[in-house]
């Protein structure tokens, strides 16, 4: 491989779609759509930086980061840094933001996509050069960075980040379910091998929400509804964290055309009243729940 040359840019629209998404193929997390979809519809406006590294004509990896405000993100890096001395920090007024977060929006273990055809050494090669390039930038700007949601199969950028004397600590866990079955049936035998009465609970609970005039659907086009959706969106936030919903209404109105298919919504309606949602992003073989709402005013406390 030659040499490896890094430029920036603020918006991925100024990156070829098709060869950002040679990086990281079947990555729903990590695709051009769903990084241009977080910069149109994020709230408040994102401040996204691409670190590109290019060898010869090819791109052939990046970083993908973004400011961190002293906003919304500082509970969250805080917390997970102090621990139970957040709060006192908090108060003397000691942070970690502003920062270079590295990582996008709402994804696990996507930081670095790095060409897949490139070898072992070749990719870390490229990983320090993003790498040198990012802690560049941070020097200029006083700024730490900080790497969020480094999953398992990120062994190579770790070890990476620990060669470069990086600290390592622990973060908020992230919900993990493999699913071996195939079918509901296949699920409901599953439980069976967990307990006699969780299966029995499970379609007690679908009839329950049967009789409550309950029906759960998928959305093929969530604009048509992106109103009402973001409607129960944001009171659910409101209710459980006490504070708005940071994605405008056309998170869902722009879904399908980013997405397509890899963008799903389910919803469920009592009557023509919807009332719950789910927002998932598919890739090739995992799926992630991005949002989850229930409309309290009208379920209050059937079909849970």
């Amino acid at each position: 491989m030659s040499a490896v040359k890094i430029e920036a840019t603020e918006r991925i629209d100024d990156v070829d779609p098709e060869a950002w998404n040679a990086l990281a193929p079947g990555c729903v997390v990590a695709s051009h759509g769903w990084l241009r979809l977080i910069e149109e519809t994020s709230l408040p406006a994102p401040r996204p930086l691409y670190l590109l590294a290019s060898s010869g004509e090819q791109l052939v990896g990046a970083a993908i980061c973004q400011s961190a405000e002293a906003g919304p993100e500082r509970r969250s890096i805080d917390n997970a840094i102090f621990g139970r001395l957040a709060k006192p920090a908090a108060r003397l007024g000691i942070s970690f933001l502003p920062a270079w977060l590295c990582g996008a929006r709402s994804s696990l273990g996507v930081h670095l996509p790095i060409a897949p055809h490139l070898d072992a050494d070749a990719r870390t090669r490229v990983a320090h050069a993003l790498l040198g390039a990012l802690e560049d930038l941070a020097d200029a700007s006083e700024r730490p960075v900080l790497f969020r949601n480094l999953m398992p199969d990120e062994g190579g950028l770790l070890r990476v980040l620990q060669k470069r004397r990086y600290r390592l600590m622990r973060s908020h866990p992230a919900t993990y379910l493999d699913i071996p079955w195939r079918s509901f049936d296949g699920y409901l035998e599953h439980l069976r091998g967990q307990s006699r009465h969780m299966a029995h609970n499970v379609r007690k609970e679908l009839r329950r929400g049967e009789r409550a005039g309950i029906a759960v659907r998928r959305i093929e086009d969530p604009a048509v509804l992106r109103s009402e959706l973001h409607r129960v969106a944001t009171d659910h936030c409101q209710r459980l964290n006490a504070r708005p919903l940071d994605w405008s209404h056309e998170l869902f109105g722009q879904l399908r055309e980013r997405l397509g298919p890899r963008g799903v919504v389910y919803a469920a309606f009592k009557g023509t009243t919807l009332v719950a949602y789910m927002l998932q992003l598919r890739s090739d073989r995992v799926a992630y729940t991005l949002l989850i709402g229930i409309d309290r005013e009208v379920l209050p406390n059937e079909g849970t």
